[in-house]
């Protein structure tokens, strides 16, 4: 499924971390609200997601069951990554890991 997030195209909802794409990208962690829980960049986007030190932050906040979002950019810099991460971080105001 594919869900208008901040105006970029997630794909998800990811439940389970090992179904993540390996590749590099952003991610958006919702709740089942699809309140914004929080919002990151990865090379790596499956592990990142899977041992991600902010997760009990997710699970204190979250309604529900908690989902990965995730918008792949294969081969992408780490500054085209950290862009779409920090527009999407300024549009939706995620709970936890505010910077």
């Amino acid at each position: 499924m594919t869900q208008l997030i901040a105006g970029y195209s997630f794909h998800g909802p990811y439940f389970d971390a090992r179904f993540l794409p390996l590749s590099s990208g952003v991610y958006v962690i919702t709740d089942s609200r699809m309140q914004v829980l929080d919002v990151g960049e990865s090379e790596n986007l499956a592990d990142r997601v899977a041992n991600h030190d902010r997760s009990s932050c997710w699970a204190r906040n979250a309604s529900g069951p908690i989902g990965a979002w995730v918008l792949s950019m294969p081969g992408s810099s780490t500054d085209s990554r950290r862009s779409v991460e920090r527009a999407v971080r300024f549009q939706t105001s995620p709970t936890c890991g505010a910077r």
